[in-house]
């Protein structure tokens, strides 16, 4: 790269970490409480983590799951919301082609739906908002699967989960037969 390329990959980095702490502040901001702890919170969390932010795409990946956060939160305090539906799944089809972490947004769907489940069961709410977040959840998951990957994706864990097993048992066989080899071969009494 050349000198001036380096430095638009510098900007770059700079506004996306940028665009992420802004859409924290405004999450924080929408909740109409007092800003001045919230931004000594953010300007702590920037100090601490500035190091991660290097020029690499996981970056990507701190702007999509707060931009994704954000248009939650903004659908779970609406009645309609099928403007911030599309967003979400405009955010989550650009982080599942930008970046391999896109299981962490089925995750953060997960939890959205899972809050008003628990509270429906355990505190007698209407299932309306449940209903509501099942929704939003297969939107995501749907949205998830729009890469050159397709569902693919949303398995990958399980085929790393199956890969790791299998390569447990080949280490373990084969240190069996190493052993067996260095004990008949070093043995006084073979």
């Amino acid at each position: 790269l050349e000198w001036g390329q380096v430095n638009l990959v510098i900007i770059l980095k700079a506004v996306v970490a940028l665009a992420t702490f802004l859409l924290m502040y405004k999450s924080i901001e929408q909740e109409k409480r007092n800003t001045l702890p919230a931004l000594f919170f953010l300007i702590a969390a920037y100090a601490g983590s500035r190091y991660r932010y290097v020029v690499r795409p996981h970056i990507f990946f701190y702007l999509f799951a707060v931009g994704m956060v954000y248009l939650l939160e903004i659908i779970s305090r609406q009645k309609k919301s099928r403007l911030f539906s599309g967003l979400l799944v405009l955010v989550v089809s650009l982080w599942a082609n930008y970046h391999g972490s896109i299981i962490f947004a089925c995750i953060i769907g997960g939890i959205y739906f899972a809050d008003p489940l628990i509270k429906a069961i355990f505190e007698g709410q209407p299932f309306s908002r449940v209903k509501k977040f099942f929704w939003v959840l297969v939107l995501i998951m749907l949205a998830a699967t729009i890469n050159p990957y397709s569902y693919n994706t949303l398995l990958y864990p399980l085929k790393i989960r199956a890969q790791t097993s299998q390569i447990a048992s080949l280490t373990r066989s084969e240190g069996r037969r190493v052993g067996k080899e260095c004990r008949s071969r070093w043995s006084p009494y073979h």
